[in-house]
């Protein structure tokens, strides 16, 4: 990587380390200044400089400054632009004093006042909702200092330092703020601030560089100019195809399957990434977002990086035209922009950063391939078709088990892909269970000594590990959904109650696109859109990554909702397929997932403090049902909710079990169901023919017809206790308890039978009770 942008960078994520050392006695950038000296081997007076000088106050007073220290200050003074803090004085960061506010506050019209207690983020993915008082404890600070230390006295590189302490500013600085000031919002996190000043700043010697800018101090001269200079494009990338790539499968490991070519996707694409940031000279602090196939990446804008760009998209879609033909194909562009754009001055040219990028994503997408390539793959010779793969019907780079070389590698990686927690890039394919991956390299599992022993001899890459902030390695950390419990469909059915059927969930948020470009503006405000800015879209996007994977797991592991009153919450009989930034797909036994899905809309309405939805489609199948079929199928229930007045709903099943969320929680199953197992539960003996009489005349109910509730009163009737012929008082006070339930029952049902909302909600609690009940299902 270039020296220059690493030293930029590690000054940058370093700028405010003084905030959290709570030296009284210096100003932040000093003592930060003299921590960072004690405690590293690797840095310089370029970095430390960075670090004393980043206030204009300093760097004016300073007699002699080097350049980095005027990237530092240009740097920070654009990120705390975007932060919304007109000043920052540099008060430490200490107890007793605002916690971090909730970035959900301002989005979408809300206007709330929540913040975030200071915690670490631990790798069991517990959720840190946000609260009406936090606070900001010694014991977080110090726990902060101390990973910091350890990574600056350990890092034996620049460029594993600054992977280190971006991995430290993550899981100790994501719920502390930026900076203590009375600003009305104050929902930038110090790890989000640091982050963004390093990907500015390695960005802007690039530029500088590039156009033999030599003298630094005119960023400060000229500052004004040099903000609405554009330096900076901002790059997005989008792969289509991938869930045709994953559902296009047909095996008896087929649950194993799915996991595993989702999960070798996603290690694509961020291989993908990590090669574009080397290009480019560039770290993951330039990341903005990544997640369902799509990226958001900050690059300076440069003749020689737009190259950069145009080589690298194609040899990506070469080698997906090699091993995958037209299945998948990856479509880019970028927005020139300047740091006076980021920050949406003028107002609306934040939006057109986006609108610009998402037309040229488009237009590739409407032109995918040249002549030449159209004429390359009309030039192909098709195979005979004798032989197909067993798995994904190709016919070409079989293997002798009639597998195709991609297939046959993701059986044999599946295992260590559920289980196995390091994920290695190396150039050469070391085992059978190695898959290829773009620019000739190939990716296999790992376990910590054969990554040390591939590393000591020069053949390893990169390392990736998951849901890990460990700061004692330099693995690259991503999150996955990966929680399992389950290991095929069979399994998953027969661990059911009830019918032994499994349920595909397909879910994602709705609108989100619009909450991304437009969602912090404030109409309420006079200076409406003054919170739309690239830091907030970026704390935003890495939030909801967060939930969908990391704390999804969380969610799937402690069960909370039950349809049943008799059933324990736990772990739930499921397996994510694929959870990307916003969207989710996940398998499991019917009654898990029907219940999981509660779950989420509760958590995810806490967690975002109802200011965003989601919208959600599952169906029951056989356990050999098609995969590709349950895909489809439960994808079109998705569209139903997503179909409906405002969305935030679910289809089950049918597209006549359709709810909003709140409806499906508090009327199917907090009041019908209820009632129904309440009633039914007593019942000894003509119970299950009871229920199957009622959705009978349920179904054929217009909600006028006097006919059919007489009917149902014959039907009640004969279900009225009888006053038992004894004077003992246990059994009697059993009747009356029987009879006031009876009564109760009664009493609801004909009202509900004579209420178009309520009898759809009534069938609906029905069917999911005779589901869950295997004697009704016997019967």
């Amino acid at each position: 990587m270039n020296n220059a942008q690493l030293k930029a960078s590690i000054g940058a994520l370093l700028h405010d380390i003084g905030k959290i050392l709570n030296d009284k006695n210096n100003h932040h950038s000093i003592s930060g200044a003299l921590f960072v000296e004690k405690n590293s081997k690797l840095v310089d007076d370029d970095i430390l400089e960075q670090i004393r000088y980043h206030h204009k106050k300093q760097l004016s007073e300073a007699t002699k400054a080097s350049d980095y220290a005027y990237i530092a200050n240009f740097a920070d003074t654009i990120a705390a632009k975007m932060d919304r803090r007109k000043k920052d004085d540099g008060t430490l960061i200490q107890t007793k004093v605002k916690a971090l506010d909730s970035i959900f506050n301002i989005l979408n019209g809300n206007n709330e006042k929540l913040v975030y207690n200071a915690e670490q983020i631990t790798k069991n993915g517990r959720i840190n909702y946000p609260v009406a008082k936090g606070n900001i404890s010694n014991d977080v600070l110090e726990k902060a200092k101390k990973d910091f230390e350890h990574v600056l006295k350990n890092s034996n590189s620049n460029e594993e330092l600054v992977s280190k302490l971006l991995i430290a500013a993550e899981k100790n600085l994501s719920f502390v703020p930026a900076a203590i000031t009375d600003e009305k919002v104050n929902d930038i996190s110090l790890f989000d601030h640091l982050k963004m000043t390093a990907a500015i700043a390695s960005s802007v010697i690039r530029y500088m560089n590039e156009n033999k800018i030599t003298d630094f101090k005119t960023l400060l001269d000229k500052e004004s100019d040099f903000m609405n200079e554009k330096m900076f494009l901002l790059y997005s990338m989008d792969v289509s195809g991938i869930q045709d790539f994953i559902y296009t499968i047909a095996t008896q490991k087929v649950l194993k399957g799915l996991r595993t070519r989702s999960f070798y996707l996603e290690i694509v694409i961020e291989h993908c990434i990590d090669t574009l940031l080397e290009r480019t000279g560039l770290t993951r602090a330039n990341l903005i977002y990544s997640g369902g196939g799509h990226a958001y990446v900050i690059l300076p804008n440069t003749d020689g990086i737009k190259e950069i760009l145009v080589e690298y998209e194609k040899q990506i879609n070469d080698w997906f035209m090699e091993y995958y033909r037209t299945d998948l194909y990856i479509a880019s562009g970028y927005s020139e922009c300047s740091a006076n754009s980021f920050c949406n001055e003028p107002a609306g040219s934040y939006k057109e950063i986006f609108a610009e990028v998402s037309k040229k994503i488009s237009d590739k997408k409407m032109k995918r391939y040249s002549a030449d390539v159209i004429k390359k793959l009309n030039s192909i010779e098709q195979k005979d078709g004798s032989r197909e793969c067993k798995v994904c019907h190709r016919v070409d780079r079989l293997t002798k088990e009639d597998k195709c070389e991609i297939c046959k590698g993701i059986e044999n990686i599946s295992k260590d892909i559920l289980n196995m927690d390091l994920f290695a890039v190396v150039p050469e394919k070391i085992s059978e269970s190695s898959l290829p991956l773009p620019f000739g390299y190939n990716l296999v599992a790992l376990r910590k000594d054969e990554a040390d022993k591939l590393e000591k001899n020069a053949q390893l890459k990169r390392v990736y590990s998951k849901n890990n902030l460990d700061i004692e390695d330099s693995s690259i950390k991503i999150w996955v959904g990966d929680y399992h419990n389950g290991d095929d469909f069979s399994t998953l059915a027969k661990s059911s109650n009830g019918i032994k059927r499994i349920a595909v969930m397909r879910a994602d948020v709705d609108n989100l696109g619009q909450a991304f470009v437009s969602g912090f503006e404030n109409n309420k405000s006079k200076n409406s859109d003054q919170y739309v800015t690239l830091s907030r879209t970026a704390t935003f996007s890495r939030k909801l990554s967060m939930f969908f994977k990391l704390h999804i797991n969380e969610i799937l592991a402690n069960g909370e909702f039950t349809m049943s009153s008799a059933k324990e919450a736990g772990k739930r009989n499921a397996l994510i397929v694929y959870s990307g930034g916003d969207d989710l797909f996940v398998i499991g036994s019917w009654d898990d997932i029907v219940e999981f899905s509660v779950d989420l809309s509760r958590k995810f309405k806490k967690f975002s403090q109802d200011t965003l939805t989601v919208s959600a489609g599952i169906d029951l199948y056989p356990e050999k049902y098609p995969v590709a079929v349950m895909a489809r199928k439960t994808g079109e229930l998705e569209e139903v909710s997503k179909g409906m007045d405002g969305k935030n709903a679910v289809t089950i099943a049918d597209e006549v079990n359709s709810y909003k969320w709140k409806d499906l929680d508090e009327k199917v199953f907090g009041e019908k169901y209820v009632a129904l197992e309440k009633f039914i539960g007593n019942q000894k003996e003509r119970g299950n023919s009871f229920i199957y009489r009622v959705l009978q005349l349920f179904n054929e109910n217009d909600g006028e017809d006097k006919l059919n509730i007489a009917r149902l009163a014959y039907v009640l009737a004969r279900l009225e206790p009888q006053k038992p012929n004894t004077n003992k008082k246990e059994v009697l006070s059993e009747y009356e308890k029987d009879k006031e339930n009876y009564k109760e029952f009664s009493k609801k049902i004909y009202g509900w039978i004579k209420n178009k909302e309520d009898s759809e909600q009534m069938k609906t609690a029905i069917l999911l009770y005779v589901y869950n009940n295997r004697k009704i299902v016997e019967e």
